[in-house]
């Protein structure tokens, strides 16, 4: 009886702190492809933190280039990379992540996607070739 009843407040204790660890998280997805390139933006916000996971993937015909840029922008983020290469063995993947913590020393809080945002544009360079990738929200 009596264990009956420690393993019942013991359950009702993690059910409590694992309703309230996902309090407030959200995730959201965005994806865009085109003949030579596909680009996924997933990004998870909590209290304090955001975490921001990118890939861009060569799919195109040609060979990959060794070198590539990018400038990944919406209405809360802007990222330019001038010199990428691919970082997964055997594959032409170029993957990292970003995240956000809280507020830096300038006082300002961590950038946020809203209901609101529905897309985001990748511009892509690489061997003198260009392209913009419309990614849409999933």
């Amino acid at each position: 009886m009596k264990l009956n009843m420690i393993l019942s407040v013991v359950s009702i204790f993690i059910l409590l702190t694992l309703s309230a660890c996902s309090q407030g998280e959200e995730e959201y997805n965005f994806f865009g492809t085109n003949d030579n390139w596909v680009v996924k933006y997933k990004t998870e916000i909590s209290e304090g933190r955001t975490w921001d996971d990118i890939s861009f993937e060569y799919i195109g015909e040609e060979t990959a280039p060794e070198i590539f840029g990018y400038n990944l922008k919406s209405t809360w983020l802007e990222l330019t990379r001038k010199e990428e290469r691919f970082n997964h063995p055997d594959k032409n993947i170029n993957s990292g992540n970003l995240e956000c913590t809280g507020p830096p020393v300038n006082a300002e809080p961590c950038a946020r996607i809203t209901e609101d945002d529905k897309t985001m544009e990748a511009k892509i360079e690489w061997n003198n070739n260009s392209e913009v990738i419309v990614l849409t929200k999933k």
